[in-house]
């Protein structure tokens, strides 16, 4: 039981202590600073006191550093028995003599005046000596101490914006800006700090949002100056940084300068090449710290004028309703008059590559695409396309998984990018096809758009456009045939290309249209071909074009022709250049007479030509070596006889000429023959 006593008695006893700790109060003096011979205030006070009642406080200092001046203590304490006697000594005396309650909680005590006497960076610390502090029952009151430090501060070195500085918020008619600084005391350094406005924001030289920071000249260390040189005109605001020997930093006030001495920049974005009647708008954007007037100009005429602004964007609509080249003119200026222009060439072009009316049968014709045979309708889409005799090209890569063929060319204009070709049946009133060109069947009277651009593009905006107005007519039980061949040839050659006539009763006459790539084979005449249709008592006539690639052919048949089976009637003589491998013989035109000398329907079987053998091989090696060589070596001097598979130039000889050019293609000065 005693045992159990004692213990009680020391754990009241600990938690005495502990609550006694806990209740201590602290003393403070609060820390200052000033400028020399400059005064503040600092404030003693005290926290956590229980029925603080009366205290006595020594203040020690170094008084070569500050110097108390003046104190006031809280009149709640009564009588103040302050002894500011000793303070030049470095010390002074609180004190109070109260007769009422005390005061508890965190109260302030006394309120100290300093005065800086030392220099700028003396400190000292500021000292409490607790000598009385007690309760109202003058009792002593537990406490600690914190005390303060007071510190002279430095004075920092005074910078100012001189000539030939510009003035705040000036402009200037040149390329730089010369800045000057003085200060009122030795500087070590000085920075020139620079933000450009970019139109939303103020930014360094690489567009982010901050500063360039430069190191300013020194003509003596207090004259600093730097000479901003900026590569165009610019919108800016400046200040600059200086530290003295002390180490004691300040800075100007901000400036905001804007330098002009440069003409305006001019950017323009718009296509140069424009299909006519499309909506298109020029993008104009004009850049100068000082901006003022613009103008735009068609072919030397003005259409658009007014004031702009930096870093904003505006429009200017292109005229597209008439085909030609235009030269548009951006002149602009600033308020100091630096001008500037720039040109831009726009070509407004047709787009309407061919429109014309096709005749279309049913039946097929067929496609090869990488060695592979594809039957195509003649009434699709894409034997509409087919029966213009337009070159064209396909691709079957989505036939596998779609049934589809896919033009990638038209009139030697390919598919390149995100554009390429499309097709629309019946533009604008029915919705576009959803399948290949080769799987939609047409109707008579449609109308087939074939047109160039992105997969936004319509027959409107093409860049390009084909017009396809379609009559389909079944197919009768004896129709009209003109019929051009396929046929194989070899480099160099001279072939003929007959062409037949089938399904006709008393045919008195036949003409056509042939087109080919002349790239491919050039003619060189026409003949009848008097194998079954005799009597050629009256010629034919005929007009070869060797340039663009067609021939036009009129026969007339003095004796009515019949025939159930494909007849030769001309034969057209051309020789084979080879400069490309393959050509189309297309039908764009074809008729029959017939004995009362009106005409009737005709079917269009084309044809084609396949050349194979390579140029030049005169060996039949299927290489050009040193004995393809030497051949015509050997030719020019007359050893071997006359081929006219050397005769490179088309002059009718093999000569000197045509020596050196296979000479050249061997050892691989030119690349083709």
């Amino acid at each position: 039981m005693r045992k159990i006593c004692l213990f009680s008695i020391c754990l009241i006893v600990l938690l005495l202590a502990i609550g006694s700790a806990q209740a201590i109060a602290v003393v403070k003096i609060e820390s200052g600073s000033a400028l020399k011979d400059q005064t503040t205030t600092v404030n003693i006070t005290a926290e956590n006191v229980e029925d603080l009642a009366n205290f006595k406080i020594k203040v020690t200092y170094d008084p070569t550093v500050v110097v108390v001046t003046a104190a006031t203590n809280n009149p709640v304490f009564g009588t103040s028995l302050n002894n500011l006697e000793h303070a030049s000594e470095g010390y002074v005396l609180l004190g109070t003599l109260n007769f009422g309650q005390g005061v508890s909680g965190n109260v302030w005590l006394s309120t100290l005046t300093l005065k800086a006497v030392g220099n700028p960076g003396d400190t000292t610390y500021l000292n409490l000596t607790v000598e009385e502090f007690f309760n109202s029952s003058e009792e002593d009151i537990p406490f600690t101490v914190q005390n303060g430090t007071f510190t002279v501060l430095s004075v920092p070195p005074i910078l100012t914006f001189v000539d030939p500085t510009p003035a705040n918020n000036s402009s200037v008619n040149q390329k730089f800006a010369l800045i000057n600084v003085t200060s009122n005391e030795p500087l070590s350094k000085a920075f020139i700090h620079i933000q450009v406005w970019n139109g939303t924001a103020w930014v360094d030289d690489k567009g982010n949002i901050g500063e360039i920071v430069l190191p300013m000249n020194n003509t003596t260390d207090t004259i600093w100056w730097f000479n901003l040189t900026p590569p165009t005109d610019v919108i800016l605001r400046y200040w600059v940084n200086g530290s003295d020997l002390a180490g004691n930093n300040n800075k100007t006030e901000v400036r905001y300068l804007k330098i002009s001495g440069y003409p305006p920049e001019i950017f323009v974005a718009t296509p140069t090449k424009i299909p006519q009647n499309a909506t298109v708008n020029m993008t104009v954007a004009i850049y100068d710290a000082t901006p003022s007037t613009y103008k735009i100009l068609k072919n030397g005429s003005l259409i658009k004028q007014g004031t702009y602004e930096p870093f904003q964007l505006f429009n200017v609509s292109i005229d597209t309703s008439q085909v030609g080249t235009w030269n548009y003119t951006i002149w602009a200026n600033d308020s100091f008059n630096n001008i500037n222009q720039t040109s831009i060439i726009i070509e407004i072009y047709n787009p309407l590559i061919w429109e014309g009316t096709v005749n279309l049968t049913p039946g097929n014709f067929t496609i090869e695409i990488n060695g592979k045979t594809y039957e195509v309708s003649n009434t699709s889409a894409l034997g509409a396309l087919h029966y213009t005799g337009l070159s064209y090209e396909v691709s079957d890569e989505w036939y596998e998984q779609y049934g589809s063929l896919f033009v990638t060319s038209i009139a030697n204009i390919s598919a390149s990018g995100t554009k390429g070709w499309l097709y629309w049946v019946n533009y604008p009133n029915e919705p576009i096809p959803m399948v290949g060109a080769n799987q939609y069947e047409l109707k008579d009277g449609d109308t087939v758009y074939w047109y160039y651009g992105g997969w936004s593009a319509t027959p409107d905006n093409a860049e390009y456009l084909i017009i396809i107005h379609v009559k389909i007519k079944a197919k009768p039980a004896l129709i009209p045939e003109i019929i051009a061949p396929e046929i194989t040839v070899k480099p160099l050659d001279i072939v003929k290309i007959p062409i037949y006539i089938n399904n006709v009763t008393n045919a008195t006459g036949a003409g056509f249209k042939l087109i080919f790539d002349p790239e491919v084979i050039r003619v060189v005449e026409v003949k009848p071909n008097t194998t079954y249709f005799t009597n050629i008592s009256v010629p034919i006539d005929y007009n070869i074009n060797n340039t663009t690639g067609f021939v036009n052919v009129a026969r007339i048949l003095l004796d009515p022709a019949t025939t159930t089976q494909p007849q030769p009637i001309i034969d057209i003589i051309a020789r084979v250049v080879a400069n490309k491998t393959f050509t189309y013989l297309n039908f764009t035109f074809a008729e029959v007479s017939l004995s009362d000398f009106n005409v009737t329907d005709v079917i269009t079987i084309n044809g084609s030509v396949t050349v194979v053998g390579l140029k030049g091989d005169l060996n039949d090696n299927g290489r050009i070596d040193i004995g393809d060589v030497a051949k015509v070596g050997y030719m020019v001097v007359g050893k071997v006889q006359y081929d006219p598979k050397a005769d490179f130039n088309q002059n009718n000889q093999v000569d000197i000429t045509d020596l050196a050019k296979i000479a050249s293609y061997y050892v691989g000065k030119i690349s083709k023959l």
